[in-house]
């Protein structure tokens, strides 16, 4: 993977409020995964794709499209401010961050960031 242009403290914020979140949705146990992988452009690495799975409760379609509203959480003792924070954080590194879940399957956060460009 090459370099990518960021904040370290950030980008563990990121990693750590998304992690927090698939731990806790996983609370009878089961596995986190992160998988890494280059997206190239005209055969040059562009970008870096981060995925992390989990395989917890999942969410429906209605929490998926609220996760990364500030406020929303599906826990009584969330703040609902962990996930809007990390798209926040990556937005800013002008990358996206995107979800996939289906209840009772688990979850994807799929992370897009731009490499560093050769000087």
């Amino acid at each position: 993977i090459p370099p990518i242009p960021l904040d370290d403290a950030q980008i563990r914020q990121v990693f750590l409020n998304i992690g927090i979140n698939s731990m806790q949705a996983m609370s009878q146990g089961g596995c986190l995964t992160f998988k890494t992988r280059l997206i190239r452009q005209n055969a040059v690495p562009s970008k870096v794709c981060v995925s992390i799975i989990d395989k917890g409760r999942g969410m429906s379609e209605l929490e998926q499209k609220k996760a990364f509203e500030p406020f929303y959480s599906t826990k009584e003792d969330g703040t609902g401010l962990g996930l809007a924070i990390a798209r926040h954080i990556i937005e800013e590194h002008n990358g996206s961050i995107n979800l996939q879940s289906k209840p009772g399957t688990g979850s994807t956060f799929t992370i897009i960031l731009p490499v560093a460009r050769p000087n």
